[in-house]
């Protein structure tokens, strides 16, 4: 049976499990990607290669927060739930460029960080956006 759960609590849930949880998994293969492939590919190169692992498993755990927020929770205010998880990831992936961006401020870095923090913005916003959306739907049509 699925929990009925406040917005705050969805939102939680769903920017926990998108930007920690899997991507922490996605470090550890970029990490792997260093050990193993960093003595033989370019710096450059190897910085594109742990950000594309990184994006596959951000990927990965936008789906497996969905597949989750589906299975167990019961969201009551669908909209409210999509609104806020846009607004707080937002928040924090702009913080996360801006931190980026600082220590290295040179053109490069701000285009291929902004490019970056974009591709993953969208990763999160297109499939949470249509999730969200699908349930307001059910809901006014019950």
């Amino acid at each position: 049976m699925k929990k009925e759960k406040s917005v705050i609590s969805i939102v939680f849930t769903h920017i926990l499990t998108t930007s920690i949880v899997i991507p922490f998994f996605g470090l550890l293969a970029g990490y792997f990607v260093n050990k193993f492939l960093g003595q033989s590919l370019d710096k450059g190169l190897l910085i594109i290669l742990k950000d594309i692992v990184y994006i596959i498993f951000f990927f990965l755990g936008v789906k497996y927060s969905i597949s989750y927020i589906a299975k167990n929770i019961d969201v009551k205010k669908p909209k409210e739930s999509s609104k806020y998880s846009i607004i707080v990831f937002a928040i924090l992936i702009t913080s996360m460029w801006i931190i980026n961006i600082l220590p290295r401020f040179n053109l490069i870095g701000i285009v291929y960080n902004t490019i970056f923090y974009s591709v993953i913005f969208i990763i999160f916003f297109i499939p949470t956006k249509k999730y969200f959306a699908g349930l307001q739907k059910l809901k006014t049509e019950e």
